[in-house]
């Protein structure tokens, strides 16, 4: 990570504003944990630093007594039944709250645990009582409630994130909610975090700009809105073997259509990365605010602080409304 003193130091300062409100989700300071940590993640690319960050962060909006994030050692397509069966194991990757003896006796395959139950199905849970679960397997003797949520990568199931509290009923629907919002943005870091490691691992330029065109097709959407009525389409052909252009279609509402072209100044691998960091903090503020200006107005803040003066980007974004025919743009 490129500055740990400076997410710590964050982090401590947004703890003394919480500590006279009230315990549970602190839903008045989601922008600042997401904004912040999105940033941060933007610019780090070792997997341990991006999830203790975001674990260190996340307690001071939503209080638990233990934490980890998991990953699975095969990857699991996301809805198809997992053909691993016990075979696949998971580690823990970063963890708070747990004593070094209770890490180590940690060996959990897929299927057993609430957290192997989350790997294997899909899907979230909230255990509002452990004891009176039978997925439950214990680890710390203090747990009494648990939540988890898979994390989510191009549809593909790499691990989850589980917090456990000391007092029954500790989660809520918002705190599945963030927890899940959370999980989809270290997904992008730790896909982000494991192409840098293969760049870095390669050994010529040219294996370096093969994986590096790969990640780009991969970042441009894989299909476009099917809506009654109209016809949307895309084609980006780079003039070098990687660029910094970019397009992409967001839903934001049944009948709303968020559309971004953009421009990262320069070519190349750099500017595969600088579109990697849009994409997520894009994606991340319009699922957090529906105003136009505020989001690129967040997106342009975020880029200016996390890029080098050398960089920079021409970006349009509008929301086309379906049943107005309206654009809405900036």
């Amino acid at each position: 990570m490129s500055d740990p003193s400076a997410l710590l130091e964050f982090f401590a300062d947004l703890e003394n504003r919480l500590t006279e409100m009230p315990s549970g989700l602190r839903p008045g300071t989601e922008f600042d944990l997401f904004g912040k940590t999105a940033m941060l993640l933007a610019s780090a690319v070792d997997e341990e630093d991006i999830l203790a960050a975001m674990l260190d962060g996340l307690k001071a909006v939503l209080p638990y007594d233990a934490a980890g994030v998991y990953l699975a050692d095969s990857e699991i397509p996301l809805g198809v039944k997992n053909k691993h069966g016990d075979h696949g194991e998971l580690s823990v990757l970063v963890a708070r709250g747990y004593s070094i003896e209770e890490n180590k006796k940690f060996r959990q395959k897929f299927d057993d645990g609430i957290v192997g139950w989350v790997i294997t199905k899909g899907a979230p849970v909230i255990v509002d009582d452990t004891k009176h679960d039978d997925r439950y397997i214990m680890l710390r003797k203090g747990t009494r409630s648990e939540i988890s949520v898979p994390i989510i990568s191009r549809d593909v199931i790499v691990g989850a994130i589980n917090l456990e509290s000391d007092t029954v009923s500790a989660f809520s629907e918002d705190s599945l909610r963030l927890l899940e919002n959370l999980a989809s943005y270290a997904a992008v870091a730790l896909e982000r975090a494991k192409t840098y490691g293969q760049l870095i691992e390669a050994r010529s330029v040219e294996r370096e700009l093969e994986i590096a065109t790969e990640i780009q097709t991969k970042l441009l959407p894989d299909e476009v809105p099917q809506l009654p009525g109209y016809d949307f389409a895309g084609f980006n052909v780079p003039s070098e073997r990687v660029g910094g252009d970019y397009y992409d279609f967001i839903p934001i509402t049944k009948t709303d259509v968020g559309i971004v072209v953009a421009d990262v100044a320069g070519k190349g691998f750099g500017a595969g990365l600088v579109m990697a960091s849009l994409l997520s903090a894009l994606r991340m503020r319009v699922e957090m605010t529906y105003s136009i200006r505020a989001v690129m107005g967040n997106v342009n803040r975020f880029l200016h602080d996390s890029t080098g003066p050398e960089r920079f980007v021409t970006a349009f974004y509008g929301v086309f409304d379906t049943i107005t025919g309206r654009l809405t743009y900036v």
